[in-house]
């Protein structure tokens, strides 16, 4: 069983609890077995044990909290987030190191959201697969600085742009090009600094398939055989169905798992 579905397992059994947990839900007291790295000042908020990264997204109100400048992702690993970051993660390395045997660095694990909207009235609480969100941080950047071209010059051919929003799509790490501080001829520097959020079509707590107040569990069908398979592999008792993405352009598909309180 993957280890974000025995979490999901064991927190589907105090479904009530967690959803309605009245602190910071990431002070939950999660099963200590399962977690192999914990931490409040940045990506990822926990690594379980050979398993998936979560970060936390607690929010009071209806929408999912910023992602602010970390994208979305499917899949990291401990090196695509030094390389992000520009430092070594030792504390992240030593707490894995001492968790799991020959934690492999380079290797990607899975990344989960743990969001939860409405926190003090009526909660919903949602592991999401971060696929679900988007999974090329490359080309929705150069999708917008297309747009800024277009609207700078709206007249202008479109091809004339293509050669270098291409350049950016095929470079994985883009976002540290434009975070760097940059010397101009003014004398002023000059930082980009690149913010992300969800569009309200993808909030998994809005879906139709998430009833309010329950506890829901979103997943790549491609993991499983079928979605009763993942109501097989919940050590709880849940529904399971597929589900239709907010996105109707998105051929890939997702199953959920679901504990009402």
């Amino acid at each position: 069983m993957p280890p974000i579905t025995e979490l999901f397992g064991r927190l589907a059994e105090e479904t009530r609890n967690f959803v309605g947990f009245d602190e910071n839900i990431e002070d939950y007291g999660f099963d200590d077995s399962l977690v192999a790295y914990r931490s409040k000042r940045s990506f990822p908020d926990m690594i379980l044990r050979e398993g998936a990264m979560i970060e936390v997204k607690d929010s009071k109100s209806s929408t999912v909290t910023s992602f602010n400048s970390t994208y979305p992702s499917g899949a990291k690993s401990v090196v695509d987030i030094e390389e992000t970051s520009g430092r070594t993660k030792r504390s992240m390395r030593e707490s894995l190191e001492d968790a799991e045997d020959s934690p492999s660095f380079d290797k990607k694990r899975d990344v989960y959201y743990l969001v939860r909207t409405n926190r003090n009235d009526d909660p919903t609480v949602s592991f999401v697969h971060g696929s679900y969100f988007g999974d090329s941080e490359s080309s929705a950047i150069a999708e917008t600085l297309g747009d800024v071209l277009n609207e700078i010059r709206d007249d202008a051919d479109e091809d004339r742009y293509d050669e270098l929003l291409k350049l950016i799509d095929d470079e994985e790490y883009v976002r540290n090009h434009f975070s760097r501080t940059r010397k101009t001829s003014t004398g002023v520097k000059i930082r980009y600094r690149i913010m992300y959020e969800v569009d309200n079509d993808l909030n998994p707590n809005r879906h139709s398939a998430v009833p309010s107040g329950a506890l829901s569990l979103i997943v790549p069908a491609a993991r499983w055989k079928s979605h009763e398979t993942l109501a097989e592999g919940v050590d709880a008792e849940v529904e399971t169905s597929e589900i239709e993405h907010g996105k109707p352009d998105r051929d890939d598909r997702f199953y959920v798992a679901v504990s009402r309180s």
